[in-house]
Formats: structure tokens, C-alpha cells, sequence
């Protein structure tokens, strides 16, 4: 900070480096700057400053609020470009041929729809053009395994013509609507649907000689300790094998034995008399469960998310389990 003293003529003394003036102010001679030596030249910058690219797919978007129904784009100051974008939109509709125009058949319901309208900036920050697209609550879904099919549709009509262009173009079959796919049973009723592999939990348990065998309430029973074998391994190949099929139900429709899994998955590398018994018990609780599966409601469709951790369940280490579980529509998705 540089100040300006007025005041009477200044009087110099030597000792300390300190000057005073007439109203016997002391000042440092050191914060004294002399006019001739206040036009300092300051140093600049000689980095080259350079545009960045962010690329094509980069977009920015103002902070001013974008308008949230047509009618509102089109009675703004900006009305002319937002009509401008929605009619580009409408073009590239027509050429891909998107739709065709045609009239409403009697007793059908239009689809609902309604124009998402954004302002689009470049890299730098200004205005780059009005985007305006069609967005509406239909929805079609295609899941593929190997050479299986399964579509999903919020309308039926819509679903119909995915199949009849498939058809056109591949050769396929089309089996109806799904009942099984992949192992998984689909059962659908008033409330909603149900998904379960019975069918192939069944076969598991005939596999492994546990289809006919005493039944339990439990997966696994939390007053059992388990700990790592220090002796010999016992039927370790088939331990391995029934881990395996067990994970294949879990992924799907049997969340509810996750845990006991996921503890006896530690022990596969040389699993004892113990890790057997609690094996079995896992089989055991299929075999009376068998028919148990996921179970979604139409309504209402939330979703929900749970969490939970089992401290040092293996007495001979410190480490915890952790657990979560989230839901839509009562039944878990993950």
C-alpha cells in the first residue's frame, strides 16, 4: 500500500533509516516511494494462450433457465429460433422416416408426448444453437442371448411392429408371449409378474442327490462358526461345482441365499466336513423353498435400497460382510 503524507517540509535524519516531517510524524524512509519510480513497467505473460477442444460430443448449457413446455418457447423473446429448431427436428423425423402420418384408428389413444428444448453452447462458452427433440413415455426394450429374443414394450401395438420388422428382415420364429427364458419361469397375474427357476433349482438338487432330504427353514445358521481347513480337503471338486450352480440362481431370482454363499465361497479351495454341512443346509432350504422367486407389483413402483454389515463373522479374522439389496416395485433388481 503506497500513502500519500502532507504536511510540512520533510526533515532527513540518518539514524534507522527515518524520516520526519514538520507535524513531527515519523515515517520509514524505506515505505517513501519517489514519484519518478512509481511507472514501473509490469511483467506480462508470454505463454501463448490456445483455444481447447473438448471434441464434437462435448455440450454446454446456460444457467438461464430453458423453457419447460412449447408454449412457453414460443412466447419467449427467442421464439424464432426455438421454432427454427423444432421444425430442423421435424425434418430429420421425416427423412430417417421415423413415422409415418396417418389417422387415428377409433377408440386408440394417442401416444403422449411432449418437446425437450435445451440451449446448446460451444466449448467457449457462447451460444451454439436452439436443440429441440420429441421425447414421449413409450418405451421398447430388446434383450439378446445368443440367438434368444425377449422385447419388452409399454405399448402393445408398438412391441407388435418391433417383431413384424425383426421378422421381415431375419429369420426367426416367434414363440408368443414369454413364459421361460433362459431357466426362468415368468408368471404373470392381476397384480403384476412373479420370475423363478424352479425348474432349474430342481435340477440342481437331483443332481447333487438333495432332492429327496430333510428340509429347514434357513440358509445358514448364524450360530456356526466356520473356519479354514487345516487338514485335509474333502470332495473339493464337487464343493466347487455346487457353488457354482448356486451363484447361477442368485443372479436371478434367489438373493436370498446370498449370504450363505458368499461366506462358503471362502472355503473352496479346501473345504472341510464343517463347510459340507453348511452346504447341504443351503440345499436343504431350496428344496423346501423351491418355488420361491421375485415378485413384482404393478403398483406402486418404487424404488428402495438397503444396506447392512455382519461384523467378523469368522471368528479367526477381523474382516466384516457387507451387504445391500435395492428394490422396485417390492421385488430386488440388485
Amino acid at each position: 500500500m503506497i500513502t500519500e503524507i502532507t504536511g510540512g517540509p520533510v526533515l532527513e535524519g540518518k539514524k534507522h533509516g527515518v524520516r520526519e516531517n514538520g507535524d513531527g510524524l515519523r515515517v520509514n524512509e524505506h515505505a517513501m516511494i519517489d514519484s519518478a519510480e512509481t511507472d514501473i513497467e509490469l511483467r506480462k505473460s508470454k505463454r501463448i494462450k490456445v483455444a481447447k477442444d473438448f471434441g464434437s460430443d462435448f455440450h454446454a448449457y446456460t444457467l438461464e433457465e430453458d423453457p419447460k413446455t412449447l408454449q412457453e418457447a414460443l412466447t419467449s423473446l427467442d421464439a424464432d429460433l426455438w421454432q427454427e429448431a423444432i421444425n430442423h427436428e421435424m425434418d430429420s423425423l421425416k427423412s430417417n422416416k421415423t413415422w409415418h402420418l396417418v389417422d387415428l384408428p377409433p377408440g386408440c389413444k394417442a401416444i403422449i408426448c411432449k418437446w425437450v428444448l435445451k440451449r446448446k453452447l460451444n466449448p467457449a462458452g457462447t451460444m451454439e444453437k436452439f436443440k429441440a427433440w420429441s421425447e414421449s413415455n413409450m418405451c421398447t426394450l430388446i434383450c439378446l442371448y445368443v440367438d434368444d429374443l425377449l422385447i419388452f414394450g409399454s405399448n402393445l401395438h408398438v412391441v407388435n411392429d418391433v417383431k413384424t420388422m425383426l421378422c421381415d428382415n431375419f429369420d426367426m420364429k416367434d414363440l408368443g408371449e414369454a413364459n421361460v427364458i433362459l431357466g426362468i419361469k415368468i408368471t404373470k397375474s392381476m397384480k403384476g409378474f412373479s420370475l423363478d427357476q424352479s425348474h432349474y433349482i430342481e435340477k440342481v438338487l437331483k443332481k447333487y442327490n438333495y432332492f429327496d432330504c430333510k428340509l429347514v427353514c434357513t440358509s445358514y445358521d448364524s450360530s456356526v462358526k466356520l473356519f479354514k481347513n487345516t487338514g485335509d480337503s474333502v470332495r473339493q471338486p464337487e464343493y466347487v461345482s455346487i457353488i457354482g450352480s448356486l451363484h447361477y440362481a442368485i443372479d436371478y431370482t434367489r438373493p436370498d441365499i446370498a449370504y450363505a454363499v458368499r461366506v462358503l465361497c471362502r472355503f473352496m479351495s479346501s473345504p472341510n466336513d464343517e463347510h459340507w454341512l453348511a452346504v447341504e443346509r443351503v440345499l436343504r432350504y431350496l428344496r423346501r423353498t423351491i418355488n420361491h422367486g421375485l415378485n413384482y407389483d404393478k403398483f406402486p413402483a418404487v424404488f428402495e435400497g438397503y444396506s447392512d454389515v455382519d461384523w467378523n463373522t469368522l471368528s479367526e479374522d477381523s474382516k466384516a460382510i457387507s451387504g445391500y439389496i435395492f428394490k422396485i416395485a417390492r421385488a430386488a433388481v440388485s
